[in-house]
């Protein structure tokens, strides 16, 4: 895709801006606006050429899929922004994708050139290119971020947000980074959310020592009864707040439902806290002047380990779920265990 049409296409998407700046949004819209050349622009909604049909103009998606039949023409531009494109007709110049895919179809042609931002380009058996093939793997280029810069202040998050660009190469400068990026960053949410946790299982062994310890013996004494319950309860818990917050009269109480279950979860994961806790000190042979500061430890391990990918979901799951069968077969901690 030459420079001009570059130009034409973002000229439109920030006409586009333009007329949709009260709302700042682009994530809908009923009606195409025309380009100046006679084409269209589409936000939100899939544009179709039929079969055996011809348009005239340049066309712009935004959010949305481009699909051209077989045996329709397209006399122009097609430009698919955050949306895959399908053709297996003729379009008489150039196909340009930003953050989708592209599907070329058998006795599919493109006359000119064939240019993508991300994603990946399926050409099959027949489909034919008579321009070029163009592939970009990076943020944003170079040409496009001088436009931008010398937008207006409101203008710019709309543009940005219209020209979501594929991530960096996988392997290269860029996807090693933000790769280090991601893991340091989960790293830090685990160890964060762990802390957390672990002062709200502080928290509980201080306000309420009994029930927390009560809880805790139910553990200990019927694990796989509180186990099958907790499971139980957790989804039947979570289909009723579910069906009760549709329910728009009725919402309040779902959000009650979610929140006793959240309550629950945070009281059973604190007691077992607590169990591990007791077990590391045992093993370390250390004597605890409370019960306050293993508890807190004990919780936060389980946490850390809750966090690891996979076997750390299935751990959280069962822990969890044992935590909320105990929490309600000792009634939040209000009867002993050997009475269950």
């Amino acid at each position: 895709m030459n420079a001009r049409h570059i130009r034409r296409f973002l000229g439109v998407i920030l006409l586009l801006g333009l007329a949709m700046l009260p709302t700042l949004t682009v994530s809908a819209a009923s009606e195409g606006l025309p380009t100046p050349d006679g084409g269209i622009v589409l936000v939100g909604e899939p544009w179709i050429l039929p079969s055996g049909e011809t348009y005239t103009g340049d066309v712009v998606i935004i959010s949305a899929n481009a699909t051209v039949a077989k045996n329709a023409v397209l006399k122009g531009d097609l430009a698919v922004i955050r949306g895959d494109a399908s053709v297996a007709g003729t379009i008489q110049g150039d196909l340009v994708v930003i953050n989708g895919n592209v599907l070329l179809k058998p006795n599919s042609v493109i006359e000119g050139n064939v240019s993508f931002v991300g994603g990946k380009l399926t050409r099959l058996p027949g489909a034919v290119i008579k321009g070029d093939i163009v592939r970009t793997n990076v943020t944003i280029p170079a040409d496009v971020s001088g436009v931008i810069k010398n937008l207006p202040p409101t203008l710019v998050p709309l543009a940005l947000n219209a020209m979501q660009f594929a991530p960096p190469e996988p392997g290269s400068p860029q996807w090693i980074i933000a790769r280090l990026f991601d893991l340091i960053t989960g790293v830090l949410g685990a160890f964060f959310t762990a802390i957390i946790l672990a002062a709200i299982a502080a928290f509980f062994v201080i306000v309420w020592p009994a029930p927390t310890h009560r809880v805790a013996e139910t553990i200990q004494q019927v694990p796989i009864p509180a186990f099958l319950v907790g499971v139980v309860v957790a989804l039947t818990a979570f289909v009723m707040g579910i069906l009760l917050i549709i329910t728009i009269c009725l919402s309040p109480f779902g959000l009650l439902l979610f929140l006793g279950l959240l309550a629950a979860w945070l009281m059973g994961w604190s007691a077992m806290g607590g169990i591990v806790g007791k077990w590391l000190w045992e093993a370390l042979n250390l004597s605890p002047t409370s019960d306050t500061l293993p508890t807190a430890v004990g919780t936060f391990l389980i946490s850390l380990i809750a966090a690891v990918p996979c076997i750390g979901t299935l751990f959280g799951l069962v822990i969890g779920s044992v935590g909320i069968g105990a929490v309600v077969l000792s009634y939040f901690g209000t009867r002993v265990p050997e009475t269950i």
